[in-house]
């Protein structure tokens, strides 16, 4: 079973991470299949209120796979039409992963 994290988890390593701190690199590198710290990351692009978490927090949501992204279709499409470009663009990065496993899938 996977871990959960909360905000106070993730929110420091997004912090350092926008410092370009190895250690928050490599700690969202390591864990890019892990499918409750995109759901983290992605609770914390929708809908925290600091707007530089919310950046790094959406460039993270877009360097996952595809495979685990695709669970999230709904909230990816929300936040490409978010306001603030610095997420919608991070945002349409990690749609368009998921539209090509999509497309690959259908292909004979």
């Amino acid at each position: 079973m996977q871990k959960k994290y909360s905000r106070n988890e993730v929110y420091p390593y997004l912090v350092q991470s926008l410092h370009s701190s190895k250690t928050a690199e490599d700690f969202f590198r390591g864990h890019l299949d892990d499918d409750e710290l995109l759901s983290a990351l992605i609770a914390l692009t929708c809908r925290d209120e600091s707007d530089d978490a919310r950046m790094e927090a959406a460039f993270w949501v877009s360097q996952f796979s595809s495979a685990v992204l695709k669970h999230y279709q709904d909230e990816l499409k929300q936040l490409s039409q978010d306001g603030w470009e610095s997420v919608a663009n991070h945002a349409r990065i990690a749609l368009s992963k998921v539209a090509k496993i999509g497309a690959h899938e259908m292909a004979p």
